[in-house]
Formats: structure tokens, sequence, C-alpha cells
């Protein structure tokens, strides 16, 4: 019999907690209780306050276990879980329509920073292209193709090309960044030198008009100033290129020497641009300078009324 005592004493605060902790447990919730407002005193053994960052607070129900798949999820781990839903990139046929008049927006652009009166540049192949749809309604073309010299007709070398279209009612310029692994090995110095010091030191200003003429044909004299227009027209090409255009150069109007005090050239050039994409022809006035050091560089650019005709007839004097 006291055996049998001893051990139902043992087994009792197992079964029901030690009496004594039992009692300063229940004061102590029961103090905790009393220190909350009465809105936020819980009654349920398992529920927790949280507080929202807006200073609300609310009570929020758990169980024992599962206690971590209840409780709200930080805001930071959210973040960081979310999935970067990146534009889609589309590969071009590089024979598309899309690609040549991207890729002719890197040809204005390479003219334009890197041409001279006996350097053009032209795009033989496209090799790759593709388009990424951008932010804002923008149009991301990366390119690799083939250069030539349209002079010499010799290999210039392999580009890559980075071009971006704003399609936006306010026309901007095209972003193009383009990197070549040869192009500054195609030597023109020694031609451009003698050409340059040659006008400088002529009394007689050059001036021309319809070049070429109606039959197509360009005086060999009058080659590098033909040359020279069409890298003054890329700067405008390059400005007015979009997806739905195609611009080349089709003729010199007239041609016009000024007098400068710089150490270059400065001509004033009446041109016409053929849009292939419109069929249209369009005619602006460009004022540009060049010399072998600096390049060539827009100074002024306007565009001209519509005309009726631009090209006189061609009269046969035999």
């Amino acid at each position: 019999m006291g055996r049998a005592l001893w051990i139902a004493l043992a087994v009792l605060p197992v079964v029901y907690g030690h009496p004594t902790l039992l009692t300063v447990q229940t004061e102590l919730q029961t103090e905790e209780r009393d220190r909350d407002p009465p809105h936020l005193q819980s009654e349920s053994p398992n529920s927790v306050i949280y507080k929202e960052d807006d200073g609300k607070e609310f009570f929020l129900e758990i169980s024992q276990d599962d206690t971590e798949n209840k409780l709200p999820t930080p805001a930071s781990d959210v973040e960081s879980n979310q999935v970067n839903t990146a534009m889609p990139v589309v590969e071009l046929n590089p024979s598309y329509y899309q690609a040549r008049r991207a890729a002719k927006a890197a040809e204005h652009y390479l003219n334009y920073h890197y041409g001279s009166p006996f350097k053009l540049f032209s795009i033989r192949d496209i090799k790759s292209a593709t388009l990424e749809e951008l932010p804002e309604g923008r149009g991301k073309y990366n390119m690799t193709f083939a250069v030539d010299d349209a002079i010499s007709n010799k290999t210039a070398g392999i580009c890559t090309a980075e071009i971006v279209f704003n399609r936006t009612e306010e026309e901007k310029t095209p972003e193009v960044h383009c990197t070549c692994d040869d192009l500054l090995k195609v030597n023109t110095s020694e031609a451009e030198n003698s050409f340059f010091h040659q006008v400088m030191q002529s009394t007689k200003l050059v001036e021309g008009e319809y070049i070429p003429d109606s039959f197509g044909f360009i005086a060999p004299e009058m080659k590098p100033w033909w040359q020279l227009g069409i890298l003054a027209s890329s700067f405008v090409m390059l400005k007015e290129s979009n997806e739905s255009t195609l611009y080349n150069m089709a003729q010199i109007l007239s041609v016009k020497q000024q007098k400068s005090e710089e150490n270059s050239l400065l001509v004033d050039y009446d041109v016409l641009l053929h849009d292939f994409i419109s069929q249209e022809m369009i005619q602006w006035h460009i004022q540009a300078s060049w010399s072998p050091t600096t390049g060539v560089k827009v100074t002024k650019c306007t565009l001209q009324p519509k005309k009726h005709s631009t090209t006189p007839a061609t009269v046969d004097s035999r």
C-alpha cells in the first residue's frame, strides 16, 4: 500500500504538471492579460499578436504543429522570390526586312563616324539578328554582319551592333552601339591628305550640281564630293531612320564649297534622299565640315519643301 502511494505521487506531476509550476504559469498569464488592453487580449492560447507596418494589430491563430506555415511571410522574402519576367528575345531571319532595316541604320552610323571621301562602308552580309521588346515601346536589335569598303570593294571586317528604335510619337534618333574588329585597318589616309591639301590650296571654290546625272555618270573629279555628300547625308538618314524606313542618298542636287576660317572644308549640299519603303524622294539642305583629322561633322540640316521636279531633262546636243 505504501509503495503504491509513492508511485501515484510520482505520476501526478507528469500527467497534470507540477502543482507549483502550474500555479506560477497561471499567475503569469493572468498578469500579462491584465497588462494588455482589452482589444488585444486573445481568447486562444495558440494565438499571437501580429503588428503590420501601419501600426494595426490583430490576432493570428496558429497551430503548434504548423507554426512556420501559418505565420505571414516577410515582405523581403516575397520580393526575393519574385520571378524576373524578362522580355522575350526573338531570333530573326538575317534576310528578313526587320534585320535589313536595322542593319541600314548601323551602316549610316558607321559611315558618319568612320567614313571619309575615300572610304564608304556597306553591309554585305548579315550573319545573325535578334529582336528584344523593351519597356516603353522600344525595340532592341542585336546583330552581327560583314562590312565592305564600297570604294575599294575590300572586306572591312565583322561588326556587332546594338540598335534601339524608340517607337514613340516624338521620333528620336536610333541608339546605335557598334564594334568592328578590322574596320580601322582600311587605311586611306594618303588619299585623304592629298585631296584635302589640294582643295585647301586652291583659290577656286568647288561647285557642282546633279551628281550623278540622269545617266548615272559622275565626273572623276567630283567623286570625292559625292562620297563626302553620302557621309553628311548619313547623319540625316540615321536621324530619320525607324523600323519602317530604308534610306539611301539618291542624288546631289547641288554642292557648294564655302570659305572657312577653320582648318577644314566647309560644304553646302542639297541632296535627295530615297526611302525605299515609301518610294518617296525627300530633299534636305545640309551644311557639313570635313578634314582628315576630325572627320565629317554636320553643322546644319534642314528639310526642304517638296517639289514636283528636281532633275533637269537631259538634252542630246549631237
